[in-house]
């Protein structure tokens, strides 16, 4: 893996750390500031943070997948 990717999954581990409560509080604000700019997510990212939410995978998945779609570099 190279340093740059290490860095992000680094960076996402104590996402990874959050109570159920939390990454709920985490999610609403995140859908909060997506709505004041206008933007809406993919329904398939939805169903990642949901499962990221639910302990099913680390937020670094998710985090990756969505910087796939949207054509950031890996």
């Amino acid at each position: 893996m190279d340093e740059a990717r290490e860095s992000r999954r680094e960076l996402c581990e104590g996402m990874d750390a959050l109570t159920l409560e939390e990454k709920e509080r985490c999610l609403l604000f995140a859908e909060a500031i997506n709505a004041i700019e206008g933007l809406t997510i993919s329904t398939e990212l939805e169903q990642q943070l949901e499962k990221w939410k639910n302990g099913e995978i680390a937020f670094y998945q998710a985090f990756e997948d969505a910087l796939k779609k949207y054509g950031f570099p890996i």
